[in-house]
């Protein structure tokens, strides 16, 4: 868009379509400004694509293109080179290596969008697992599936946790729910290093070896019926307490992460309640006693040995 553009001026334009629920300008370094913006409506929306796409604003177009994510990138790799190695699959309306805004180095990973769902579809199919530079890149879809509530992306997730964590929180788990179901789910988005099923609390924990992979599963597994339950994902957490770990993870509204903002890229998005503002809240804490409220429906012989197992060892639920 036009930097002069303000989040007034395209919530009294889209006003004329239907209800503006949220409406976000997101400014990157060396980048031009995008923006995200939510109706009240599902039928406003469709509207607002069908009259808006590729129409002129203040000198820039708009467009609704397919956003595919490349992950692993290697450090020397630029906005022209990743063009350059995806323009084969077809027309591609914006490229993008996503860049620490202090220091401007690459964070790994970036975005290149097509004009056609087809072109998109045929780059993630053929160009995973390619070398591009000195590494092999993964490629998958830069949004959720689409149909689902409220509006979360990946760059949000990336974000609400540390560098290092690799680690997904799975809530739902059902009783008949195996370790060969949690792997054959998640194991598209990436090498999985370790599954770890707690049945009786009715959750699970995947780690991957590397963040991105984590936090596609996040965005893409919540929502999805594995072994006959419904599950919900969040990350997982590097540390030392359980109490707290789960305590936190039941905080995400039951879906498997708060209320979220704008990024990079959004489809429809998942679950969090479609009103609730762009941060991500805070989580709250728990002390060292703290159990999930149904932990009372467990005899301590069967709480015991879950704290004291995950006490010094392995990633534990944020």
């Amino acid at each position: 868009m036009e930097p002069s553009v303000s989040e007034q001026f395209l919530v009294s334009l889209f006003s004329q379509i239907g209800v503006v629920s949220k409406c976000k300008i997101i400014h990157e370094t060396a980048n031009d400004p995008y923006a995200f913006i939510e109706f009240g409506s599902h039928s406003a929306a469709v509207h607002a694509l069908t009259a808006f796409n590729k129409r002129n604003l203040l000198g820039k177009h708009f467009s609704e293109h397919f956003h595919v994510f490349i992950g692993d990138l290697s450090p020397e790799i630029d906005n022209k080179t990743l063009r350059d190695a995806f323009a084969p699959y077809g027309e591609i309306s914006d490229v993008k290596v996503i860049r620490d805004l202090q220091t401007l180095k690459s964070k790994g990973y970036g975005f290149v969008s097509f004009v056609t769902r087809e072109d998109a579809e045929r780059a993630i199919e053929q160009m995973n697992g390619q070398w591009l530079g000195r590494r092999m890149i993964r490629t998958n879809w830069a949004t959720r599936k689409p149909g689902l509530p409220g509006t979360i992306t990946f760059d949000d997730i990336m974000a609400q946790s540390s560098p290092n964590n690799m680690t997904v929180y799975v809530g739902g788990v059902g009783q008949n729910v195996t370790e060969e179901d949690l792997r054959r789910a998640f194991a598209k988005f990436g090498s999985i290093l370790e599954i770890r099923i707690f049945k009786q609390q009715g959750y699970a924990f995947v780690r991957f070896d590397n963040k991105e992979s984590a936090a596609h599963a996040i965005m893409n597994v919540t929502g999805a019926d594995i072994g006959g339950s419904t599950v919900r994902c969040s990350w997982g957490k590097e540390g030392n307490n359980p109490s707290s770990n789960v305590a936190n993870a039941m905080q995400s509204y039951g879906f498997g992460f708060p209320a979220s903002g704008y990024g990079n890229y959004s489809t429809p998005p998942p679950p969090p309640p479609p009103n609730a503002g762009y941060g991500w809240g805070q989580y709250f804490p728990a002390g060292p006693g703290y159990f999930p409220p149904n932990a009372g429906m467990y005899p301590p012989q069967q709480q015991n040995p879950w704290q004291s197992y995950w006490a010094n060892q392995g990633p534990q639920p944020q």
